[in-house]
């Protein structure tokens, strides 16, 4: 009799022991939302099982957002509502057989949906190069979150395995990104709207080597970059005029000799890149070399709109006449006798260098000189 209770009691402690036999609430798990299905496996000869936990606010319905039952309660499968959220509760399955109890515990966590929000301003959507640093997201109060997106070659730092609001993108590929941050909490999943990223090459700026030459006007010796778009200026003078801001290959041409220092300045799409070079132009003999007399005097120069005129004191017919470099005459005015000034109008002139000439009403030459016609 002895060994039959001993045998006996083994049974029952087997059966206390074994979660996974008699009875079985299920493996532990999580849901999104406030509804559960529970399953019990009971044991057999068990006819007196319920559901219950204890002071957790569970209620039990047919269906999932169903009719609210509390005679499942004592039903080994049914759906329950949990009206707290990012919880977990222990759902106890016991049964009776009118001698002793048994029972078994699963765990359900309920989640809820953690708002998956970025924090990257639209103002950064552009960045130079192939790394991005600015990705920045609102860390869920539940649960954990990582970026995203749809480029295998993109690395993430640090990488999505390891959680993080703030991250940093490099990717081998230029052109728009589309990124996104993912919220996981239990079951549940949010993802944020799409980060535009948008990555541009870096041009390259080749302004050519510096030199010396003999004259006052020369060629860039530019490299043209294949992306973005150049422009010509001199940061040490005014007193240049470039043909074709444009042309890294553009001709030069300055009103005195002396060292000039230019800058060749690529754009492409506001990713800059600038290489400076420094040209000497010397002085050569010049057709145009003699100096005003009779105290004339003329201003500004450079000149934008208006070039002003005084004749001093001379007192005869002065004509004027403005020609561009290659000779070409663009404007001809006559000051009358005892007229001490006149002001021209150059607004229509191109920009560059043009030269000046008075003469006498006999086409005697009174000086000549040059002044340069500032940019439009």
């Amino acid at each position: 009799m002895k060994i039959a209770i001993f045998s006996f009691m083994l049974i029952i402690l087997g059966c206390l022991n074994s979660k996974a036999q008699c009875p079985n609430a299920g493996i532990d798990f999580s849901v999104c939302g406030k509804f559960a299905y529970v399953c019990a496996t009971p044991c057999t000869g068990f006819t007196n099982g319920q559901w219950h936990a204890p002071g957790s606010g569970i209620a039990y319905y047919d269906a999932l957002n169903g009719t609210y039952t509390p005679s499942n309660q004592y039903l080994p499968c049914t759906w329950i509502r949990y009206s707290g959220m990012n919880d977990t509760v222990n759902m106890v399955w016991s049964e009776f057989n009118g001698s002793i109890y048994l029972y078994d515990t699963v765990k359900i966590y309920f989640a809820s949906i953690q708002p998956a929000i970025s924090l990257v301003d639209p103002a950064d959507s552009m960045v130079c190069g192939t790394v991005y640093t600015l990705l920045s997201a609102q860390y869920p109060a539940y649960g954990y979150g990582y970026w995203i997106d749809g480029d295998s070659l993109t690395a993430f730092t640090p990488n999505p395995l390891t959680p993080s609001p703030i991250a940093t993108v490099n990717t081998n590929n230029y052109g728009d990104h589309n990124y996104y941050w993912v919220t996981v909490n239990g079951l549940c999943r949010d993802t944020s709207d799409a980060v535009h990223v948008n990555f541009i090459e870096y041009p390259i700026a080749n302004a050519g080597p510096d030199t010396s030459i003999l004259g006052l006007t020369t060629a860039f010796s530019g490299v043209w970059d294949s992306i973005g778009v150049g422009q010509w200026n001199c940061i040490n003078s005014i007193y240049s005029y470039v043909f074709d801001v444009h042309s890294p290959m553009s001709n030069v041409e300055v009103y005195t000799a002396g060292t000039y220092i230019f800058v060749w300045q690529v754009n492409n799409f506001g990713c800059f890149d600038s290489d400076t070079v420094q040209i000497t132009f010397n002085n050569v003999s010049s057709n145009y070399s003699e100096d005003f007399e009779y105290n004339i005097k003329f201003y500004p120069n450079p000149a934008n709109n208006n070039i002003n005129i005084s004749i001093g004191n001379y007192s005869e017919e002065v004509n004027i006449q403005i020609n561009d470099k290659l000779g070409n005459e663009n404007i001809k005015q006559i000051i009358s006798p005892n007229k001490q000034s006149i002001e021209l109008n150059i607004q229509n002139l191109n920009s560059g260098i043009y030269f000046i000439k008075l003469t006498d009403k006999n086409g005697n030459i009174l000086g000549t000189e040059k002044f340069m016609k500032e940019y439009k």
